[in-house]
């Protein structure tokens, strides 16, 4: 997923226009996927630089509709902002 649709150029178009991307270790990070609501790898979960975060996928898809769907993620309702604090 990481080589194949997120470093696509139309991915990495789409996300540093409009949100900004991290990458969580799962393993490590249990309460942000508890937080999340995080069910199955990959998944994915857009926080706009506005902190209202989406969940927009949890499985492989190709680049084009990976595309499409952060730009419908941002235009959908979102749920409350959140606090986020680096230890």
């Amino acid at each position: 997923m990481e080589r194949d649709v997120l470093n696509t150029p139309v991915v990495l178009q789409k996300l540093h226009a409009i949100c900004v991307a991290v990458k969580i270790d799962c393993d490590a990070e249990p309460a942000l996927v508890e937080r999340f609501g995080i069910a199955s790898l990959p998944c994915d979960v857009l926080v706009t630089p506005d902190r209202k975060i989406h969940q927009i996928n949890s499985g492989f898809l190709p680049a084009e509709r990976y595309s499409t769907l952060i730009s419908h993620a941002v235009k959908e309702k979102s749920v409350p902002r959140i606090q986020i604090s680096v230890n």
